[in-house]
């Protein structure tokens, strides 16, 4: 199965380095909520080689959106539908638009997208909360990465048949405060056989 690692919440520089070291991994993906996340963010990018970088920009005007793109020298910025649909015909940079699933996500929704949509990232709580054959079309009509809490076991074959580019791992999941399994990460993407 080709599919990229998207990892997503990286917080510390340990995530964004271990991730970054994995050789599936195309994109690491940082979360700005407020300013002073940007020098931050930007500390931790310089520190990187290999995945392109982006931000999911969270509750921040677009001058805010602009300032982390430009400072932190991102490739992509990671936005919600609503915050996209906001500011659209301002955003000069390449966008990865986060959706949360429903069953009633319709094609429509996709019409209207601009060229600097790089892909959506189709979230939904669990995989057992996508109908395979909706998301299966939905991965037909744009190209789509697949955030939920993987059960192993399941969704091997769940991504085979509805054909992601990608899948988004989470960096800050912990065992326990402070203690990462990394063990974790590297068992998904032994088991979904991503080449």
């Amino acid at each position: 199965m080709e599919l990229f690692v998207k990892a997503s919440q990286i917080y510390h520089l340990n995530d964004a380095r271990y991730f970054a070291a994995i050789p599936h991994t195309a994109w690491l993906t940082f979360y700005i909520n407020k300013i002073s996340d940007i020098q931050e963010c930007k500390e931790m990018a310089s520190w990187i080689a290999g995945p392109k970088c982006c931000a999911h920009i969270r509750n921040m005007p677009l001058e805010n959106i602009m300032q982390a793109y430009n400072d932190i020298g991102l490739d992509a910025i990671e936005i919600s539908t609503a915050v996209y649909r906001e500011y659209k015909d301002e955003l000069y940079m390449p966008v990865i638009l986060r959706i949360q699933y429903t069953d009633s996500l319709s094609y429509k929704y996709y019409q209207g997208l601009n060229e600097e949509i790089k892909f959506i990232v189709l979230v939904a709580e669990s995989i057992d909360y996508f109908n395979k054959s909706h998301v299966q079309s939905l991965c037909k009509k744009f190209p789509t990465v697949i955030c939920s809490d993987f059960d192993i076991l399941g969704a091997a074959d769940f991504l085979t048949d509805v054909k992601p580019i990608g899948i988004e791992i989470h960096g800050s999941d912990e065992d326990s405060l402070g203690i990462k399994n990394y063990d974790v990460v590297q068992r998904i993407i032994d088991t979904l056989w991503i080449e």
